[in-house]
């Protein structure tokens, strides 16, 4: 028979056990009870975005997404186009375990865009976005002019953010590209428009 004592070790012992082990696995992230978001057929690092999205002349490839990766996502990727000096063009995309996992970070890169910010009506929108957030002013945490166009969504369980330097007619066209595109891209790799 067990005592109070032995009981109360084996509940101690419980506390510990979950605190070492199932309560680090869920702030990271990860999804140890079939929780996690469903399996798909392509990772972040798949995307690319074809050169004839940039104006004319100013680049001469298309541009995949770089690995990069961090303990709280299954996959983590940015690409970053230059020209005339400056970063002209960056987007990175996160895909979480979860959806949960997912508004947690777009909340942060919502939380961390541009300063100052004045919302655009010419600024397209993300159309397959379960969650959205667009405005221009002084971009944060990115190297680039004095002004930025800036996109936060998440789509199911990927966030996807776009800073596009400057908020001229030019940039915001280029902008409203690269929203158009991904709009597309990534409604056809979820199956959310028709192909």
């Amino acid at each position: 028979m067990f005592t109070t004592m032995s009981l109360a070790g084996i509940a101690l012992l419980s506390c510990y056990l979950f605190m070492i082990f199932v309560l680090p696995v869920y702030m990271i992230g990860l999804c140890p009870f079939n929780i996690c978001a469903p399996k798909r057929s392509f990772t972040v690092w798949d995307i690319t975005f074809p050169k004839e999205l940039f104006p004319e002349g100013k680049v001469n490839k298309d541009y995949q997404i770089h690995t990069t990766s961090s303990p709280s996502t299954f996959e983590q990727g940015w690409v970053g186009v230059g020209w005339d000096g400056y970063s002209q063009v960056f987007i990175d995309f996160i895909r979480s375990p979860t959806e949960k996992r997912a508004q947690y970070w777009f909340d942060r890169y919502v939380s961390i865009g541009v300063e100052k910010r004045t919302r655009y009506d010419k600024l397209y929108a993300l159309e397959i976005a379960d969650q959205y957030d667009s405005g221009c002013g002084i971009p944060r945490n990115v190297h680039m002019s004095s002004s930025a166009c800036t996109m936060t969504a998440r789509v199911e369980e990927y966030v996807i953010k776009v800073t596009v330097n400057g908020s001229d007619e030019e940039s915001i066209a280029l902008f409203n590209r690269l929203v158009d595109y991904i709009n597309h891209d990534m409604g056809k790799r979820l199956g959310l428009i028709d192909e």
